[in-house]
Parts: C-alpha cells; structure tokens; sequence
C-alpha cells in the first residue's frame, strides 16, 4: 500500500510540473505517411490493368482463320452442316468431333456467309466472358484485390490469349462451365432442375 501510495505521489509530481512548465515546446516530428499497399495499388489502378490486358486483344487481333488441323475439322463439318450435307465432313471428324461447335459455325456461316471472322468475334466474345465471370466468381469469396489478379493473370496467359483467335472447343467449353458455377452461384436453384426433371420429389 505504501509503494502504491508513493507511485501516485510522484505521479501528481510530475503531471503539476507539466502544467507549470513554460519553456519551448518538445519539437514534435510529422506523422509518417503510411506506404502505398500494394493490394491498394491493385485495386487503384484496376482499370488500368484491364485496359492494357485488353490492348493485347486488340494488337493480337487479325480476323483471320489460323488454319489448324482440329478447327479445319470443325469448319469443316460446319460446312457441310450448312450447305445440307449433314454431318459428314471427313470419316474421323464425323466419328470423334462433338456437334456443339460445328452446329454454333453452321449457324454462323447461314447467316454470315462463309468468313472466319464472325466465328473469331465469337471467341473473343466468349473469352471476354470467362474473364468477366471468373473476376465475379472469384469477388464472392476473396478481397477485390485477388479477384482482380486472378482475371488479370488469366487474361494476360499467352495460352489464353492464343486460343480466343482459335476456332476450338476450349474457349467456349471453358465459358460454359464458368456460366454453369455462375448460374449455380447466383441461382442455387438450377442445382435442383434436373433430379425434378428426373422425378425427383426431395
């Protein structure tokens, strides 16, 4: 008790001399500007980031068909799709190419006519996509930071980059998964559609 009572003793001591003192003031030094993040950075300049990763599109972007063995396939029985043949362009194409993307070019070339472009502003259409969705996607569960880098990082890949000027089933197999999470996301419902087409009644 007497060490406690001493302590307070010289505490009033010393705050009464604070109060009595007049000499100059204790320089005191400015606040330090805390460093710019650079998650802050990320989120700052987003738009930048975005807008030079579409400038890659826009430079690697021809219009051309990049003639290849598997898009010569699909072209192929898109062809003959349109032009009523059916489903017959080359013995192996016939047997091992999915209809998906042929029946999307023979669509494309009724209403088009025959030009590699309106397929290619499809896939880059559908690769714009995969980004908007996996930014979305990615946002739901982590800071706007990651989300941002993740699209970003996906958008800059040379592979990715590569394959929106390509007429294949990888750009648009990726968008529809992407849209299924998203609709299942959004929509937890649609998990549901096909056990009650199936009858089921849970």
């Amino acid at each position: 008790m007497a060490l406690s009572a001493r302590r307070q003793l010289v505490s009033m001591e010393v705050d009464a001399h604070r109060l009595n003192y007049d000499g100059p003031l204790p320089a005191v030094s400015p606040p330090r500007a805390n460093p710019v993040k650079l998650t802050d950075w990320i989120v700052k300049y987003r738009w930048w980031i975005f807008g030079t990763m579409l400038g890659f599109y826009v430079v690697a972007f021809t219009g051309e068909w990049r003639i290849g063995r598997d898009s010569a396939l699909y072209r192929g029985l898109g062809h003959t799709l349109a032009t009523g043949r059916g489903f017959t362009f080359s013995e192996f194409g016939k047997r091992q190419i999915y209809p998906g993307l042929p029946v999307m070019l023979a669509g494309l070339e009724k209403m088009f006519g025959a030009s590699a472009l309106p397929p290619i502003l499809i896939m880059h259409a559908m690769a714009m996509g995969c980004l908007l969705l996996t930014y979305k996607l990615i946002s739901l569960r982590y800071a706007q930071w990651v989300a941002i880098t993740v699209a970003a990082l996906v958008g800059f890949n040379g592979w990715f980059l590569e394959l929106s000027n390509e007429i294949l089933t990888d750009i648009p197999f990726l968008f529809a998964m992407l849209v299924i999470l998203a609709l299942i996301t959004f929509v937890p419902e649609v998990v549901l559609w096909v056990p009650r087409l199936l009858g089921y009644q849970g």
